[in-house]
């Protein structure tokens, strides 16, 4: 049996669950798009989680709401698994196997759900500690060896040891120091490459060759008088225009339903929060059209 699952702090979660409460043979990471798009050879011995429903899979957990409008057994309920509404795909696997194996996991999962919902203070975005920290070390943008390595490890430390065992082990206390001293390098760089139009914090790194990895949230902190931010960047090889969007955690009065907005354009998420990938030859004058609708919201 096969776990296919996304590489942030929620698949991490679902991974740890999931590896208890079933026999997993192994792990493949895999971006919601390629899943929309077929790319991924999907299984009836596969379990999705935190991805786009597949209807060839055994089980499938997900929580992003864009996902109710894309296939009929999703709307039916005609799956093995769990979705709906959650602050994490986490939470609904472990809601789903209500196992008492996972009780000692709690504080851990609160921490997942508080990121993936972005139910965060502004201490957790511009000083992380504990968990907190030890979930936003989990990037792949690092360049700080082989990520999917220190995911795997991740796991088996999770079910191992405890939080402050873990923090001290040198890998794990390495990418965590990282993230904090790229923290200015991003500020630097938010400064430099963002403009508010109206309501909309619009931040555009195509023009840098390295984003620095620090907090995704510290936009809010730099410009808090937009009330949702747009961050475009070039995908892998230069062959796509990604944008991510998602609504300013300290002022949550946008009326933009980000992942049914970016179904539109062949992305998804959640109301506050999403991404898509664009075409290059189409990406200004659809990004255009998104700023647009962001500001039509309010």
């Amino acid at each position: 049996m096969r776990l296919i699952t996304r590489g942030d702090a929620d698949g991490l979660a679902c991974a740890v669950f999931i590896t208890i409460t079933e026999k997993i043979e192994s792990v493949k990471f895999a971006h919601p798009k390629d899943m929309q798009d077929g790319e991924i050879d999907v299984t009836a011995g596969d379990i999705i989680c935190n991805l786009p429903f597949h209807p060839d899979c055994y089980m499938w957990f997900d929580h992003h709401i864009s996902e109710e409008d894309r296939d009929d057994a999703v709307k039916t309920g005609d799956f093995k698994g769990k979705f709906g509404m959650a602050p994490s795909a986490a939470r609904l696997v472990y809601e789903y196997y209500d196992d008492p194996q996972l009780k000692r996991y709690e504080e851990f999962l609160i921490a997942v759900d508080k990121l993936d919902s972005a139910q965060l203070d502004i201490d957790d975005v511009t000083n992380p500690k504990d968990w907190m920290l030890l979930l936003l070390s989990l990037d792949p943008r690092s360049s700080l060896g082989d990520f999917e390595y220190y995911f795997f490890e991740l796991i088996d430390w999770i079910k191992k040891y405890d939080l402050q065992t873990i923090i001290k082990k040198p890998e794990a206390a390495v990418r965590c120091e990282y993230v904090l001293s790229e923290t200015e390098k991003l500020k630097k760089a938010l400064k430099n490459h963002t403009k508010l139009d109206e309501n909309v914090i619009i931040i555009d790194f195509r023009e840098i060759k390295t984003i620095p990895m620090g907090n995704r949230f510290l936009e809010y902190t730099l410009f808090p008088e937009g009330n949702i931010s747009l961050r475009i960047f070039f995908g892998k090889g230069g062959l796509k225009v990604i944008c991510a969007a998602g609504h300013n955690i300290f002022k949550r009065d946008s009326k933009t339903n980000i992942g049914k907005l970016f179904a539109k354009y062949g992305g998804g998420g959640h109301p506050g929060a999403g991404t898509c990938q664009l075409d290059i030859n189409t990406a200004d004058e659809q990004i255009v059209e998104i700023i647009n609708q962001m500001k039509s919201d309010g």
